[in-house]
C-alpha cells in the first residue's frame, strides 16, 4: 500500500489542488491512502486569528473573513456550478461554528491549550 502526503503548497489553491488530483487519478496510486494538508498558509493564519482574538485585537475578524473567501473561492474554482451551493453552504457553517469561538476567545481575553486545538482541527472535520 502507498500513502500519498501533499503538504501545504501542494494545495495552496485550484490550480495546485488539480495538479495532486491528477497525480491520485493515475492508476498505479488506485489502492493509495491520501493524506492532504490544510490549504498552504491557513494553519498559521489560525493561528494568528486565535492569538489575536485572545489579545482583544478585532483584526481577527478580518483573518476570519479572508480564509473563508479563500475557501470559498477555492470551491467555486474546483467544482461545478451545480455542486457548489451545499459545498459552500458547509464551508460557511464551519466558518460560523470558528467565528463563534473566536467570539468566545475575544470576550474571554483567553486561550486554553483545549480551545485551540479546537480552532486548528475540530472546526474543520467532517460531520
Amino acid at each position: 500500500m502507498k500513502v500519498l502526503k501533499f503538504g501545504g503548497s501542494s494545495v495552496a489553491n485550484a490550480e495546485n489542488i488539480k495538479k495532486v488530483v491528477n497525480i491520485v487519478l493515475q492508476p498505479q496510486y488506485s489502492q493509495s491512502i491520501v493524506v492532504v494538508s490544510a490549504l498552504g498558509g491557513v494553519t498559521d493564519s489560525l493561528i494568528l486569528m486565535a492569538t489575536n482574538a485572545s489579545k482583544g485585537d478585532e483584526s481577527y475578524k478580518e483573518t476570519l473573513f479572508q480564509l473563508e473567501q479563500r475557501h470559498i473561492e477555492t470551491a467555486q474554482n474546483l467544482l461545478p456550478i451545480n455542486n457548489q451551493s451545499s459545498c459552500i453552504s458547509k464551508v460557511k457553517q464551519h466558518f460560523n461554528e470558528l467565528e463563534d469561538v473566536c467570539e468566545g476567545v475575544f470576550r474571554l481575553g483567553e486561550l486554553s491549550n483545549r480551545t485551540r486545538l479546537l480552532v486548528m482541527e475540530n472546526c474543520f472535520l467532517p460531520r
